[in-house]
């Protein structure tokens, strides 16, 4: 147990003294070193990593939002796993070898699941699909499956490759979301359009999200509005600034482009799919305007 927990800094292990606690472990079973470690994960962006190069038997269970469409383009895949969670009690009866957490993980769970002694993991929600690229190596090596997850890197990165290759005219986005939000350097929205060839207007500084009044959106003018799965309709206050007439005016439906929200939760396994399904909206966009235009102002 002590190798695997030995791997850089990425384990958490911290003991407990409480005698309870001790006496509920001690009926866990033992870990063999020369066994592949059972996992207990709370973190949706690691789990298609786990779907993909970790040994079926490993995997207790997987977040719950990884069984949610709306949060996980995987989640036909998760649906064949069982889900947990992660309250002390199911831990108590999972006994994993590994419990995978987020950055997000509340405070509370994260020390509570740290005071059972059971190891733990963080895996961060990247926002590069460079730095998901890390952490899926890390991930191998902590479960111990590095070259299953090296081959599954190489697998993810000709996929990207592949959905890059066609050759796409450069157009400009700018990525609105409630309240005049946009994104900008650092956040998995930009690092998707960067990716896809596009230009993303609303990088001010190294800022990864910033606020734009309607004028301001109005001036930027980018070939294309980005909506990441928000209807085009307002639902309320935050949303009503998306469907303002002048907006409309100078933006019809065939300039807007919406790109699915489960693909922009975080980087690394969904990239290739996000930057494929952009491209393939900015090529059909982009024709249809080449080959239909129409006045800005026209509802198709």
């Amino acid at each position: 147990m002590q190798s695997f927990l030995s791997y850089h800094a990425h384990y958490i292990l911290r003991g407990l003294g409480l005698a309870a606690i001790i006496f509920i472990l001690s009926f866990a079973r033992p870990y063999a070193q020369t066994s592949l470690p059972s996992v207990v994960s709370l973190n949706v962006c690691a789990d298609p990593y786990l779907m993909s190069f970790a040994a079926a038997k490993q995997i207790l269970a997987l977040a719950p939002q990884s069984l949610d469409p709306s949060l996980s383009p995987f989640s036909d895949s998760a649906a064949q796993f069982p889900s947990s969670n992660g309250g002390i009690e199911d831990l108590m009866l999972l006994q994993p070898d590994l419990v995978i957490l987020s950055p997000y993980t509340s405070a509370n769970k994260r020390n509570l699941i740290e005071a059972t002694g059971i190891p733990t993991i963080t895996i961060d929600a990247a926002n590069r699909y460079t730095d998901a690229r890390d952490d899926i190596l890390i991930l191998g090596e902590a479960i111990g499956r590095a070259p299953q997850a090296q081959q599954y890197l190489r697998e993810l990165d000709r996929s990207l490759k592949n959905a890059r290759q066609d050759k796409l005219k450069q157009v400009s986005l700018l990525a609105l979301q409630r309240r005049g939000m946009t994104v900008g350097k650092g956040h998995v929205l930009d690092d998707i359009m960067q990716l896809s060839g596009a230009i993303n207007l609303g990088r001010q500084g190294n800022m990864a999200m910033s606020q734009l009044g309607l004028e301001a959106i109005l001036e930027k003018q980018p070939d294309f509005i980005l909506l990441s799965g928000i209807a085009h309709a307002a639902r309320d206050r935050g949303s009503e600034i998306l469907v303002h007439p002048s907006l409309r005016k100078q933006f019809s439906n065939k300039k807007i482009i919406t790109l699915d929200a489960a693909l922009t939760l975080c980087a690394g396994a969904s990239t290739p799919r996000a930057v494929s399904q952009l491209r393939r909206a900015i090529a059909d966009k982009t024709n249809l305007i080449e080959h239909h235009p129409t006045p800005d102002h026209v509802q198709p």
